[in-house]
């Protein structure tokens, strides 16, 4: 199983803020502000399993945060890509 260490882990929180910053929706705040609460709430988990699943979804989400990137909120036509880090 996978450790991740404290640098990592900000890493892939900037990465994700990042994509959320991005993402053309009206609940933009909302969803960066989701992003902060779920990081800090899961800051003290110490289970190699818990974190491999944090990780799992902190994976999933950005993919579908990228997709979402760059799309203009007022075009009517969006073709939406996945992606995901590792």
């Amino acid at each position: 199983m996978s450790s991740f260490s404290r640098t990592t882990v900000l890493l892939i929180f900037r990465t994700v803020a990042q994509a959320a910053a991005k993402f053309p929706s009206i609940k933009r705040d909302q969803v960066i502000e989701d992003i902060k609460i779920e990081f800090h709430e899961n800051a003290s988990i110490t289970d190699p399993v818990k974190i491999n699943q944090c990780h799992t979804t902190a994976q999933r989400s950005y993919g579908q945060l990228l997709g979402y990137c760059g799309l203009d909120e007022d075009d009517s036509e969006w073709c939406v890509l996945h992606s995901s880090f590792n």
